[in-house]
């Protein structure tokens, strides 16, 4: 008997350990305050409209080329002028750089694999 108990007794301290210690994996949008939830939903109505827009490598380079003019960004190639510029490489990818005192600052390129995007960072 007593060996019993003791057996279910690890056995029951070895339950509580695992539920100490297993992940107890929460999904980002049950932490999210409502504030979040709403900018959330925001960017996905914005990623979805740039998605229609840009169905293909080429119109996404567009699409995006013409987002960055709207934010300042500038033709890179023989301007090297100014601290936002893009750079568009046979008309399938794209890269936008930010320039600090002659130093890039922030640079990323796009590489499309329909439907998504792939955003990389060398930084």
């Amino acid at each position: 008997m007593a060996g019993e108990e003791k057996i279910n007794a690890e056995k029951k301290n070895l339950k509580e350990l695992e539920q100490k210690l297993k992940f107890q994996g929460k999904l980002a949008w049950d932490r999210m305050s409502e504030e979040e939830r709403q900018e959330t939903l925001l960017f996905a109505e914005g990623y979805k409209k740039f998605l229609d827009q840009a169905k293909t490598e080429r119109e996404a380079v567009e699409e995006i080329k013409r987002i960055a003019q709207q934010a300042g960004f500038l033709d890179g190639y023989g301007k090297l002028k100014g601290n936002k510029l893009f750079f568009i490489n046979k008309e399938k990818t794209i890269a936008l750089a930010v320039i600090k005192r002659g130093f890039t600052h922030n640079c990323f390129s796009y590489r499309f694999a329909a439907p998504g995007l792939e955003a990389k960072s060398p930084l």
